[in-house]
């Protein structure tokens, strides 16, 4: 998976010019990828508190998700 770091004012600049919506599809799979090797570390067995932060950054995650989404 491409790893590519990249600031959030870019990543809104990339956002507002992404008039066939490529990008947008590309970041909303990139994170669904995320998250779902999240869900599969969290139904693993984990350590109370290794499993309390894995849940928050697939919060985080779906909340990236949805502001992507949304994102005009």
């Amino acid at each position: 998976m491409d790893r590519q770091r990249i600031t959030m004012v870019e990543m809104e600049r990339l956002l507002l010019n992404d008039v066939s919506g490529d990008y947008r599809r590309s970041l909303l799979d990139k994170l669904a990828g995320y998250k779902s090797e999240l869900v599969y570390k969290l139904n693993s067995g984990l350590s109370l508190d290794r499993f309390e932060v894995y849940n928050r950054i697939k919060v985080a995650l779906e909340k990236a998700q949805e502001v992507i989404k949304k994102f005009k």
